[in-house]
């Protein structure tokens, strides 16, 4: 994994461990997506724009979820749970 997605994920992790949504959320992009593709759960959906992005951490953690990326037992290579903007894509 890249530096710079080492450091998105530590900051994600902590947010959600502190249950910091307004920190885990400020990670995205304002019209970002996040596709959860089994991360949290098994539902594969996205959600568009900070907002849905917000309402679907408040619901994965109401549930009691609370990991926040998948990574190699090596470290050699992981998920990035989907960051990125509309006008990158």
């Amino acid at each position: 994994m890249t530096p710079a997605a080492t450091r998105w994920l530590e900051s994600f992790s902590t947010a959600l461990a502190r249950r910091d949504l307004d920190a885990a959320v400020a990670l995205f992009e304002p019209d970002g997506s996040w596709r959860d593709l089994v991360a949290f759960t098994w539902n594969i959906e996205t959600g568009e724009g900070r907002a849905a992005i917000r309402a679907r951490l408040e619901r994965t953690l109401a549930a009691g979820v609370s990991g926040a990326a998948a990574q190699s037992k090596d470290g050699s290579h992981g998920a990035v749970i989907g960051h990125y903007s509309k006008s990158s894509a």
